[in-house]
């Protein structure tokens, strides 16, 4: 399985984040993030890995403080990878 997480460091804009995406026709999700990446507010967006350039695109557009990164995470067998792709 594989997914994207886009972070932000403060949950307001996280929720602004995720309220342009699916203006913009993007299915997402709020999930906890992933220990591994404790890096964040403590939620990320979770979106499908067809939606990276949207997302970038979203990211850069409304550029808001506290991004922390858009990241890949693949998960096989159990054991999962988180790459940052953006």
């Amino acid at each position: 399985m594989k997914y994207l997480i886009i972070a932000y460091k403060s949950r307001n804009n996280l929720f602004s984040v995720n309220r342009v995406l699916n203006l913009r026709g993007i299915s997402t999700r709020v999930i906890n993030t992933p220990h591994r990446l404790s890096i964040s507010c403590g939620l990320s967006i979770r979106v499908d890995i067809k939606s990276l350039e949207v997302c970038k695109s979203v990211v850069q557009e409304i550029n808001l403080n506290g991004f922390m990164g858009i990241f890949l995470v693949e998960i096989n067998n159990g054991n999962d990878t988180i790459t940052r792709v953006f």
